[in-house]
């Protein structure tokens, strides 16, 4: 596990690239009540793409500094570490050590290594005579000392794990060479909600003796300090959970929250201008809160959540009230990054669109206008093994082909809705003018009916062409535009796109297959994600498909139905014609048709890999109250 300091006090991994005079803390006080200067700032677990990944355990660290003005106090500075689990479950054999690389002699490079087993210090003197300077543990007990050469850093992080548990090295002087060590404590258990403590000392000298002088400061000085200091970080907090939305790495840079306090007074306190202000993850807020009852929405910006955001890593949040109380909470983002290789299937010059699978999964129809001039299409079928040299033109005209479940007719729509049997011949209409202009046909499971699109109305009718519900009136009547209509695979709901009345931009909605109603949107409902659309449910039901579209980007997003996790799926190769559109699911599955670009490809969902790691799911945090994260 690696801590690293957070920027503007908590947020993602600081990897270099904030401007200097971003790197703050959260509170600096001067005086502080219980030294000269005392500062605050938060740690989370972080990784870097130098090193190898590492498995979240949820911790989040607090770190404290006291430092003192005068003799015989201003020679050391004390820095004390309080780790939450946030967790539902208990963090065992946990090793805590600080590593110190000083470089003491003038020389910078040729120190000697000591450690004093009975004042717990370890320091470094040099061969050029200098400064004296090390550490010494203040709360904990010190259960390894290890020393290595500078230049023979560990590899791989679990490398690291075995240095700091490898108990202690021979206490002789090491050296003269450019050397780090460590002072570790552990294992140490962290109940799930639970809190341990862990302080050192950083301290110089003139020579030896002065540095033996001053460490035993620094121990006089921890010792005499009151309960609430030497304990676990205490601060006025309010009752909140944070409940981020889906995070769209599509989209980086923006992301929402919703405070959850106890009260309507609290949240009628949030102060999203205040002294503090409000910080997400590295991020600040961008656009006006939005109060309802003891919900506050706060939308943030200018964070690169691509680069920042990892996998398992949580999103933490950190502010006050108006009126100075302090508030924390810790979520993990709902949306993970998965990369999934991608095959070509058509490489024609032409506009190659619309794809849809054979039921056995062996071949695809799709529309195309390959030997016609430009969009004027046709639906044409081929064989995946056999490649595009198997591909037959099957009908005059035509896009958004559709197959029966029983794999002998192509449903297809040219402005009315059209059958052809699949191995070609005349098409049989099942619309005709002046009933509206007529696209999206897709049959049901069981092959009977067939939803479509009908002047921004999804209608639904028998397979035979006989409109299905009250005469006249459409299947589903939520918002407006409603279009690319697809059944649940037990038959019994059909998604459908349609503008969203409130927030702009299209979502993906369910209905009863039968009724209608009741017309539920499934997508989230973020106001700066301009479009989702092409629903693809999954043959068995538990997963959801779709494209999330902007100006500039198309993803394909997979949505856990029972979970409401998502993954965005980043293609291997990187696909980057635009656009990305249209999607099915395999039979089986394991796939996914889709259109980039002029082309068609099918992504292997059955050899998706978590980018950098696999996630660990919602690690929700755990406080005192139904809905608190505290630091305890």
């Amino acid at each position: 596990m690696v801590f690293r300091e957070q920027p503007r006090g908590i947020g993602s991994s600081f990897n270099g690239s904030w401007p200097p005079d971003d790197r703050k803390i959260v509170d600096e006080l001067e005086p502080g009540p219980h030294a000269d200067h005392q500062t605050v700032s938060v740690m989370l677990e972080a990784i870097d793409d130098e090193n190898q990944s590492r498995v979240p355990l949820g911790l989040v660290t607090v770190r404290e500094t006291f430092a003192y003005i005068d003799p015989p106090d201003d020679d050391y500075i004390i820095l004390k570490y309080t780790l939450n689990n946030f967790t539902n479950t208990d963090v065992t054999g946990l090793h805590l050590g600080q590593g110190l690389d000083i470089d003491a002699g003038s020389s910078g490079g040729d120190d000697v290594v000591r450690y004093d087993a009975a004042k717990r210090l370890a320091f470094v003197t040099s061969d050029v005579p200098d400064v004296v300077s090390g550490h010494l543990m203040l709360a904990g007990d010190v259960t390894t000392y290890q020393r290595w050469r500078v230049g023979r850093d560990p590899w791989p992080l679990a490398d690291w794990y075995a240095l700091l548990s490898a108990g202690m090295a021979d206490p002789d002087p090491w050296g003269p060479r450019d050397v780090r060590h460590f002072l570790t404590d552990g294992p140490v258990t962290i109940p799930a909600g639970g809190t341990t403590v862990i302080a050192f000392a950083l301290v110089a000298g003139d020579d030896e003796a002065d540095l033996y002088a001053n460490a035993d400061a620094a121990t006089t000085k921890w010792a005499s300090l009151p309960a609430e200091a030497r304990g676990p970080y205490r601060t006025p907090l309010t009752d909140l959970a944070i409940k981020p939305r889906v995070i769209n790495l599509a989209a980086p840079g923006v992301f929402s929250v919703v405070f959850e306090f106890a009260s309507v007074a609290e949240a009628a306190r949030f102060d999203i201008g205040g002294r503090v202000g409000v910080v997400c993850s590295g991020a600040r807020p961008f656009r006006a809160n939005k109060v309802k009852g003891r919900r506050v929405r706060a939308f943030f910006k200018n964070v690169d959540l691509q680069a920042r955001l990892r996998p398992g890593e949580p999103i933490v949040c950190d502010g006050r009230l108006s009126d100075e109380t302090r508030y924390f909470g810790a979520d993990n983002p709902r949306l993970v990054r998965a990369i999934a290789p991608v095959t070509q299937l058509t490489f024609d010059p032409a506009n190659d669109v619309d794809p849809s699978w054979s039921p056995d999964g062996r071949s695809i129809v799709f529309a195309s206008d390959r030997g016609r001039a430009p969009d004027d299409f046709a639906i044409w079928r081929m064989d995946i093994e056999a490649g595009e040299a198997s591909a037959v033109q099957v009908t005059p005209g035509g896009r958004q082909p559709d197959w029966s479940p029983d794999g002998s007719t192509i449903v297809f729509g040219a402005g009315n809705i059209f059958t052809v049997p699949a191995d070609g011949g005349e098409p049989t209409p099942l619309t005709e003018p002046p009933s509206g202009v007529s696209w999206d046909p897709r049959y049901s499971p069981d092959g009977t009916e067939i939803v479509f699109w009908r002047d921004s109305e999804v209608w639904k009718m028998t397979a035979a062409g006989e409109l299905v519900g009250p005469p006249g009136a459409p299947l589903a009547t939520a918002g407006e535009w409603q279009h690319q209509p697809e059944w649940s695979p037990d038959g019994e709901r059909i998604y459908f796109v349609s503008v969203d009345p409130r927030l702009g931009g299209f979502g993906i909605y369910t209905v009863d297959a039968s009724t209608g109603e009741p017309a539920t949107r499934v997508t989230p409902d973020e106001e700066f994600f301009e479009h989702y659309e092409h629903p693809a449910p999954s043959p068995d039901g538990r997963t959801l498909a779709f494209l999330s579209a902007g100006t500039a980007f198309v993803h394909i997003i997979l949505q856990d139905l029972r979970t409401d996790t998502h993954s965005a799926v980043l293609t291997d190769p990187p696909l980057n014609a635009w656009p990305l559109v249209n999607l099915e699911y395999s039979p089986d599955g394991d796939r996914l048709l889709f259109v980039s670009g002029h082309d068609i490809y099918v992504v292997n969902l059955s050899k998706m890999r978590h980018r950098k790691e696999e996630a660990k799911g919602n690690n929700r945090g755990r406080g005192r109250g139904p809905r608190a994260r505290r630091m305890h």
